[in-house]
């Protein structure tokens, strides 16, 4: 009948003919995948009027097709977001919005679609399917931005109570993801804040009239009044939401459901909740005041029950983990992009850091307590009872991983601010004992024995094993977390400890005393020699293949030839290929090299020129300084050399973990940072005036280049509201995107060497007393009980020795740091005491009188000649070490 119908358009009267599109709608809310009903719709989208599409929404027009897609469209098992559908899916959608978009005045229908599509019955299809569709038409220009925001902030429509809001906040999210939101008008950017804050239920959006009168006030062009027009919205939502306990849980929970369905979004929304500035501090005082009663009546902080390992109700964690989440991505965001002095002088007046160091102090004691009380969770005791779904396990995966960043980024402040008493984080009562044994890679599959949480692989390594061994015991697994972690709660000599152990084992197991390389240097040309010499792989058809090198653990002997192509006496036990390490790391260390450059402190990081000096090869030879390095540290060695904080953070450390701030910029370029933090402080009409945008001009030797921080960044003005993200990005440009192809070169040739995973039980502090000894007062009592001295003839040469020490011991501190390193080659002692200095310390009296001090740093040996008085040889001892007498064969 309805195909009949159809050729007879011109005798269809407006009444007759909507009969028939509610006849129609009737069908196809009765049809499944068995029954066709392409009638049906070819009727709707031909006889479907701008005059009828109200009624015809009055008729459930929303529903019934809603119903047809349900019962046409099979979804996924399991689900997942649809970006493509099939065509008849794709067809059902379009005749979905056919009201929308038939239309002059869309509200209504938009509000009716957000209506129907977000009721419970509708909520897999909505996610998997629907959104993304919108989106694309948002994309497309089908649909603007300021119609959505009309709908959704008009008082004339209420929701249905079976709706969820939260639906609807995530569809608003994927929406707004298909706009340019730096493009937006003011009026949009204002409707869209009004939204979120309408959807918290503690905001009633202001009249669009009201909203405008402000944007088309007089001279409603300028910078000035756009920006007071968003401030005006955003001041009545922030009071509403942060002060009223209810509208900030609402607003913890939307965000983190737009977090789990969509992560660009939810970058977004945290990034616009920066103009928040209380918003931490009441995320942390809802957390702290979220308590539960136990079997017993006793009231318990929530926190706290986490932190002592225990576990807790579903109804507990929907109250706490989305607030925790949240402020967790906010503090990240704020420490990112403040330095030490903005985060020493928070909290008072209109500081840039909302917190101060008493409450900081408070929040560092209950992050380090939560991620102990998550690894007690992760390996309890009985496993029974606490088996979880997959869903629940990521949901404590990823609370666990933000709980740990957040706590690492905490200790890294700690150690340049000091808010915490010393001590403090290895100050946990807990024994952490850890047998190295687990950490070999062959203990790896044995570690999953006992998994009662999923989140345990973002924990231990699965690696191959030997199945016969017994499984770890609980307590053996926790430490081993904490140890993987967070090692800064362990005491820094017993992680020293545990490396050496590590290291030992793998000497031991790789047993490198038989598997030995000989190759031959040329002191003018040391660098290049070695450089050919120690690759992993033949490369050039001339290179003899025996001077290769695959494996730097291996034993190492080299022969020095010098300025006159003649080999140096003396054979190799070990001490030459230490002074060989010392002037080959000294050479490619350079910076007129241009492998690496300074800081104005002298500190090193990657130059991120090179490639532009060495474009041939420029990753093979970070590779190999890379495995140089690392020898180093696998032989025990100290070297007088420093690297910049920012470059460790992210060679040595965990890549995804690394969090760069606006502290570590003042090490790369106090000009730098000081522009960035005026940016940081300064008005709008200032920020105008620097016409920024998300680019940067790069000078490689005299030719330009435009780089974008992110996508389209040239096209986007940095404004107020977004020079947070402009910081960011900066940041990350210059400390981490420039050098990240060095710093991967360099962390392949590390890891040829020993595991990196070894490395990040140490801070970049640590790491540079591993690699160039500590900084405390260098004491020559302790070296005296591990020096042994040669030559001794009588019991004057005794008595000799006796002034000496006591000369010595009379030397500044600068004298006392030349004097070693005169001897040893590094100014410092090691990190464990004179007693592990390789190879001892020695003393070779020389009975001659007319001769200055020498040393061989090669053997730590000092030659010193015995002279007739203290005067004298404290002179000779000044000027040998200010002279730079040193290395010699004899």
């Amino acid at each position: 009948m309805l195909a009949q119908v159809v050729k007879a358009n011109n005798l269809l009267d407006r009444r007759r003919r909507r009969q028939l599109l509610r006849c129609a709608l009737v069908l196809l809310q009765h049809t499944d995948r068995t029954k066709s009903c392409t009638s049906a719709l070819r009727f709707c989208e031909v006889y479907i009027k701008e005059e009828d599409c109200l009624i015809l929404l009055n008729y459930g027009f929303y529903s019934s097709i809603m119903n047809l897609f349900s019962n046409c469209h099979q979804l996924s098992s399991p689900l997942y977001i649809e970006e493509k559908l099939p065509q008849y899916s794709e067809s059902l959608l379009q005749i979905l919005v056919l009201p929308i978009d038939r239309l002059s005045k869309k509200s209504k229908a938009i509000y009716e679609l957000f209506d129907t599509i977000c009721k419970p019955r509708f909520e897999a299809i909505t996610v998997c399917c629907l959104a993304p569709f919108l989106a694309r038409l948002c994309k497309a220009g089908t649909w603007k931005l300021d119609d959505i925001m009309d709908a959704l902030s008009s008082s004339d429509y209420r929701l249905s109570q079976d709706v969820s809001a939260l639906l609807i906040s995530y569809i608003v999210a994927v929406i707004t993801s298909a706009f340019s939101l730096e493009k937006l008008s003011d009026l949009e950017k204002t409707k869209l804040i009004a939204v979120y804050a309408s959807l918290t239920q503690n905001f009633t959006p202001p009249p669009e009239a009201v909203l405008t009168e402000r944007t088309n006030n007089d001279d409603s062009d300028t910078e000035d009044e756009s920006n007071d027009t968003i401030m005006a919205a955003i001041s009545d939502v922030e009071p509403e939401i942060l002060e009223n306990r209810q509208g900030i849980t609402s607003l913890c929970t939307l965000t983190y459901f737009i977090r789990i369905h969509s992560s660009a979004n939810y970058i977004s929304l945290t990034n616009l909740f920066s103009s928040f500035r209380q918003l931490i501090p009441s995320l942390w005082r809802l957390i702290l005041s979220l308590n539960t009663n136990t079997m017993f009546g006793v009231t318990q902080p929530l926190i706290r029950m986490l932190e002592k390992g225990e576990n807790i109700s579903n109804s507990d964690e929907q109250s706490l983990i989305p607030a925790l989440s949240i402020f967790i991505t906010l503090m990240m965001n704020a420490l990112k992009i403040v330095d030490d002095d903005d985060f020493q002088n928070g909290g008072v007046g209109d500081t840039v850091f909302p917190l101060t160091l008493n409450q900081m102090a408070d929040i560092v004691v209950h992050c380090r307590d939560l991620t102990l009380g998550l690894i007690d969770l992760a390996f309890p005791i009985n496993i029974g009872p606490f088996q979880q779904s997959v869903m629940k396990s990521s949901k404590w995966a990823n609370l666990f991983q933000d709980v740990t960043l957040l706590t690492k980024a905490l200790h890294e402040r700690d150690n340049r601010v000091c808010v915490m008493p010393h001590n403090f984080w290895s100050n946990h009562n807990r024994n952490v004992v850890v047998n190295s044994s687990l950490w070999q890679s062959e203990y790896g599959r044995r570690r999953r024995a006992r998994r009662p949480f999923e989140f345990v692989r973002f924990l231990l390594d699965n690696r191959d094993s030997d199945a016969n061994e017994d499984p770890p015991s609980v307590s053996e697994l926790r430490n081993l977390s904490i140890i993987r972690n967070i090692p800064f709660v362990i005491p820094f000599m017993q992680r020293i400890e545990i490396f050496t152990e590590l290291l030992l084992r793998d000497r031991i197991r790789n047993d490198t005393g038989r598997n030995r390389h000989f190759i031959a240097v040329h002191r003018a040309t040391l660098y290049e020699d070695a450089f050919r010499a120690l690759q992993p792989h033949l490369e050039m058809q001339y290179l003899r293949i025996e001077f290769l090198v695959p494996d730097m653990k291996s034993t190492i002997r080299v022969q020095m030839v010098n300025w006159a192509g003649l080999e140096e006496a003396g054979v190799d036990g070990g001490g030459i290929f230490r002074e060989f390490l010392f002037e080959l790391l000294q050479t490619a260390l350079d910076p007129s090299r241009g492998f690496f450059a300074t800081t104005h402190e002298q500190l090193l990081y990657p130059n991120p020129l090179a490639p532009f000096l060495y474009p041939n090869n420029f990753v093979d030879h970070f590779y190999f300084i890379g495995r140089i390095i690392a020898k180093l540290i696998y032989e025990g060695l100290l070297a007088d050399i420093r690297f910049a904080n920012f470059f460790l953070l992210q060679w040595m450390g965990n890549p995804d973990g690394t969090v760069l701030d606006l502290e570590l910029v003042k090490s790369y370029d106090p000009l730098l940072h000081k522009n960035l933090k005026f940016l940081k402080r300064c008005s709008t009409e200032e920020i105008e005036n620097l016409d920024l945008d998300f680019s940067v001009m790069t000078d490689n030797f005299g030719v330009t280049a435009k780089v974008e921080l992110k996508k389209d960044g040239s096209c986007i003005k940095v404004t107020a509201d977004n020079r947070m993200e402009y910081i960011q990005l900066y940041v990350n440009y210059y400390l981490s995107k420039r050098l990240s192809p060095m710093i991967a070169a360099l962390r392949s040739g590390l890891r040829n060497v020993i595991d990196p995973e070894w490395l990040r039980m140490f801070s970049p502090l640590e790491i540079s007393m591993l690699v160039g000894g500590s900084d405390s007062e260098i004491d020559f009592n302790e070296l005296k009980k591990f020096t042994t001295v040669h030559n001794i003839k009588s019991e004057h040469d005794q008595q000799y020795m006796d002034l000496f020490w006591l000369v010595i011991n009379g030397f500044s501190s600068g004298d006392k740091k030349k004097l070693l390193k005169f001897i040893t080659g590094c100014p410092r002692p090691p990190i464990m005491g004179f007693k592990t200095l390789t190879p001892p310390m020695g003393i070779q009296l020389v009975h001659d009188v007319d001769k200055l001090p020498t040393a061989a740093t090669c053997m730590n040996l000092l030659k010193l000649p015995l002279y007739d008085n203290a005067e004298t040889l404290r002179r000779k001892l000044i000027y040998a070490i200010n002279c730079g007498a040193g290395f010699e064969l004899s």
